[in-house]
């Protein structure tokens, strides 16, 4: 079904101001900035992506999803039902990355990194401090 005029708008204007974020971000690369100012901006588009997601969304919601409500189709509502289920699942699949950060450990454990180890907030940083680096198994 297609957009209403409102949230169409909205998307394509976040759209376009994450073009040029992406655009940004490559020029950084180009020209040897400094790694995690990157990650910051790789940060705030993922976050932005996130805003048109919700949008898309919640405007799925309010129409498709309503219009098969309201329509009494049972097999089309189980369809609607089954879509937005899969969905939420790549987008938790997605947010799975920022795991793979927290994992990161150095080889030997905490203690291995010496007492000039410096924690950089959490997240990816955890546990990088130029040594051999493995991934903590959850076995």
């Amino acid at each position: 079904m297609a957009h209403d005029k409102q949230n169409r708008d909205a998307i394509l204007k976040r759209l376009s101001r994450l073009n040029g974020q992406v655009q940004g971000v490559s020029r950084m690369v180009e020209d040897g900035r400094y790694c995690v100012d990157i990650l910051n901006q790789t940060a705030a588009i993922r976050s932005a992506l996130r805003g048109v997601e919700r949008l898309l969304i919640e405007d799925h919601a309010r129409s498709c999803m309503e219009d098969a409500i309201q329509s009494g189709d049972q097999d089309r509502q189980r369809v609607m039902f089954r879509e937005v289920v899969e969905l939420m699942e790549k987008v938790r699949a997605d947010d799975a990355p920022a795991a793979v950060g927290r994992a990161c450990r150095p080889a030997g454990g905490d203690d291995a990194a010496g007492p000039d180890r410096r924690r950089l907030g959490g997240g990816i940083a955890d546990g990088l401090d130029g040594r051999n680096i493995r991934v903590a198994s959850r076995a």
